[in-house]
């Protein structure tokens, strides 16, 4: 059970109060990291996003019993974490939110389920899972079906692999 993750971002009380508005959650100003606000998303695990600024880091501490923090002026701006959670929004109102904000949003087509990526401040991408998807999405992350969509996958990367070799036969016809 995922119950809270920190997100780098380059204005962190704006997207606090951004992520509050679609969780219908509640912000708390000062969490462990400096000029870090808390979302808390008011369910049953106590499930809390954080926002720090781009930037800062977390190191294992000097005594190794706790973490520390850094700051690296040549962060990236972008990374492979992203986040996939369920939100109480309908479509139009998750696309009201981002186009208000100037954030890129689209659907996403992941086979057995739909979702919304939405990317805060067009950085960091939120993969927003609808209440009617929800059944889908919980039915499709089981290990059965990973093998299921591993060998198609597998099946397909064969498939286009032997298609590929068949592009540079030339026929004398």
């Amino acid at each position: 059970m995922l119950h809270r993750i920190s997100i780098p971002v380059e204005h962190p009380l704006h997207v606090a109060n951004v992520l509050a508005e679609i969780l219908h959650g509640s912000i708390l100003r000062g969490s462990e990291y400096p000029y870090s606000y808390t979302v808390l998303v008011n369910d049953e695990y106590g499930s809390a996003i954080v926002l720090s600024p781009a930037g800062n880091e977390v190191i294992v501490g000097q005594s190794r019993d706790k973490f520390e923090y850094q700051y690296n002026p040549n962060y990236s701006e972008f990374s492979p974490v992203h986040l996939a959670i369920s939100v109480p929004l309908t479509q139009p109102e998750i696309e009201k939110i981002a186009q208000r904000e100037g954030w890129h949003m689209a659907v996403g087509n992941r086979g057995r389920f739909k979702l919304i990526e939405f990317w805060l401040e067009n950085k960091f991408l939120l993969e927003l899972i609808l209440p009617a998807t929800v059944p889908q999405y919980v039915k499709s992350m089981t290990p059965q079906e990973f093998m299921v969509l591993a060998l198609i996958m597998g099946g397909l990367r064969k498939i286009q692999a032997i298609a590929s070799s068949f592009s540079s036969i030339k026929f004398g016809f």
